[in-house]
C-alpha cells in the first residue's frame, strides 16, 4: 500500500469515506441503468421477433440522444438557479474575469487583428 500523501489518488480512494450522493450522480446512474434496461429490451425482442421490436429500437435509439440532452439541461437549469458554476455552465467568456481583461487590455494595445488582416492578402476584384 503506498502511504505517500503526496499522491492524492491514492489517499482519496484508501480514506474509506464515501463520495456524496448528488442530484447529477443519481440522475446519471438513472439514465445510464434506463438505456442499458431499453438496449436489453429491444435486444431480446428482436431476437424473438416481437411485434413491436422496430419500435422499441426507435424509441432506444431516441432516448439515447434525448435523455442526455434532458439531464444536460437539468444540471444546467440547477446550476443557473443555485448560482453555481458547473460543467453545464455556459458562461465560457466570463469564467476568468481577470485573464479576460489582461486579454482585452493587450488586444487595445496591438489593435485588433480584424484590422491588419484587413489589408493583408487582398485579391483584385475580377472585372
Amino acid at each position: 500500500m503506498n502511504t505517500d500523501p503526496s499522491n492524492t489518488s491514492n489517499h482519496k480512494a484508501s480514506s474509506g469515506k464515501k463520495a456524496p450522493w448528488t442530484l447529477k450522480r443519481a440522475a446519471a446512474l438513472f439514465a445510464v441503468i434506463l438505456l442499458v434496461t431499453m438496449y436489453l429490451l429491444a435486444f431480446v425482442s428482436a431476437i424473438f421477433h416481437f411485434p413491436g421490436s422496430a419500435a422499441l429500437l426507435r424509441i432506444s435509439l431516441a432516448l439515447t440522444v434525448v435523455l442526455p440532452l434532458f439531464l444536460w439541461i437539468l444540471i444546467w437549469g440547477i446550476g443557473f438557479l443555485t448560482h453555481k458554476k458547473n460543467f453545464a455552465s455556459i458562461n465560457l467568456l466570463n469564467s476568468n474575469p481577470e485573464e479576460r481583461r489582461k486579454m482585452e487590455k493587450a488586444l487595445a494595445k496591438s489593435g485588433s487583428p480584424s484590422e491588419e488582416a484587413a489589408g493583408q492578402d487582398t485579391k483584385p476584384e475580377p472585372k
